[in-house]
């Protein structure tokens, strides 16, 4: 199985274990193992499926109720061969679209976003080459990725050193968007841009 497989593999398992610590509110991340539990089965069948997918490594949390029950680190972390633990940080590229989708529509449900308001209602700053665009580009857009911002202009931002959100405005304003109307029949892009 090849390694891009894997991580997108590993990407959802990801997703899936955050996605549910987000889903139950507070957790409290000392474990307290119940009686009922057989973790040692849970590890083994992961360790059985990392082998068997070719992922190098993942960390696994099970929460149950307000409780973290169980840490484990499966594999290697890097090409040196370090060890996964529980506590070992993870790129998880284009799953953060997931949770960027999910806090905005939660902020949607709280009233304090609408998805037909311009962009420019939350972050004034974002302008781009064609100013009467970037009035009209609106949160939908964004979540729906029918803004018309290409996948050339996401992967010429990083957020790597300092001025990150000076380099993305930068950026954002000498690419004027393609047409606003939502294309048809079209693959859109799948560019994190990260946050």
């Amino acid at each position: 199985m090849n390694t891009l497989k894997g991580y997108r593999i590993l990407s959802t398992l990801i997703c899936l274990t955050v996605m549910l610590a987000l889903t139950i509110g507070h957790v409290n991340a000392n474990p307290a193992q119940p009686a009922e539990a057989d973790f040692a089965t849970i590890d083994a069948y992961i360790t059985e499926q990392t082998n068997d997918l070719g992922i190098p490594g993942m960390a696994l949390g099970i929460v149950q109720g307000d409780q973290v029950v169980h840490m484990q680190g499966f594999g290697v972390a890097d090409s040196s061969g370090r060890a996964v633990t529980p506590q070992t940080p993870f790129y998880i590229g284009s799953v953060t679209k997931s949770f960027t989708a999910l806090a905005v529509m939660q902020l949607v449900e709280e009233g304090k976003i609408d998805l037909d308001a311009p962009v420019q209602t939350y972050l004034p700053w974002f302008e781009l080459a064609d100013k009467e665009a970037s009035t009209k580009i609106t949160v939908r857009n964004l979540l729906n990725q029918t803004s018309g911002i290409s996948n050339k202009m996401a992967t010429a931002i990083s957020p790597a050193g300092k001025g990150w959100r000076s380099r993305c405005a930068d950026t954002i304003q000498s690419n004027p968007p393609s047409p606003l109307e939502p294309p048809t029949n079209t693959v859109t892009s799948t560019t994190t841009l990260p946050g």
